[in-house]
């Protein structure tokens, strides 16, 4: 990986959600750092005035020069790896990773699942054969989250465990979040996975808020 920066620890600025591409800003030093960003990442960085900090890669190309944000060097890794599909650009990437935790995208491209892929923000079938086939069988995303649960093991909530890592990162207490997402993860066992992640992170917040 080729970047400027690792990652830069500064206290959180604007962040503008959309549907699309979301923006962070985040102040170091009196600069003032912006960055494309996934909503996934907006939604478990700190409030804005809070200290955080973000993993970075830089975007240089003769017609554009800008940095991309990450929550977690495991986010940033999966971005690494979908950016290598022919057809996904970075923006594009992003907005595969705002819609799905990384550790669930892994999940399908694993299981070879093009349904649940067809599901992303703009992958259609033909998108969803390239990545299988350009990145089932050598990913090795959820090593890099591991010392993030104790022991260094992974919980009883299975490929939720990332889910429940963002909520923490909120704010959210542990118990209550594991107890929250069991109550909830049946409800929804039925939805597609890009679709199932949204609405436990959705329902979640609002039952533990």
């Amino acid at each position: 990986m080729i970047s400027l920066y690792n990652s830069i620890t500064g206290i959180v600025g604007r962040k503008i959600l959309n549907n699309q591409v979301s923006q962070l800003c985040l102040t170091n030093q009196g600069i003032e750092y912006i960055f494309e960003a996934s909503r996934s990442t907006l939604m478990v960085l700190p409030e804005m005035g809070q200290e955080a900090r973000v993993f970075v890669y830089t975007i240089h190309r003769e017609d554009a020069f800008y940095l991309c944000g990450f929550a977690s060097e495991a986010e940033r890794a999966m971005f690494l790896e979908l950016i290598k599909v022919e057809g996904i650009g970075p923006k594009q990437a992003l907005k595969i990773l705002g819609a799905i935790t990384h550790a669930s995208l892994e999940n399908l491209l694993e299981a070879g699942d093009l349904a649940g892929l067809e599901n992303l923000p703009g992958v259609g079938k033909k998108t969803a054969q390239k990545m299988v086939l350009t990145l089932k069988g050598k990913l090795n995303i959820e090593s890099l989250d591991a010392a993030k649960v104790p022991n260094g093991g992974r919980s009883d909530l299975g490929e939720h465990e990332d889910l429940a890592q963002a909520l923490v990162a909120m704010g959210y207490e542990r118990k209550s979040v594991n107890e929250t997402l069991k109550r909830l993860i049946p409800e929804f066992i039925d939805l597609p996975k890009a679709q199932q992640e949204q609405e436990l992170m959705r329902r979640a917040i609002i039952a533990l808020s």
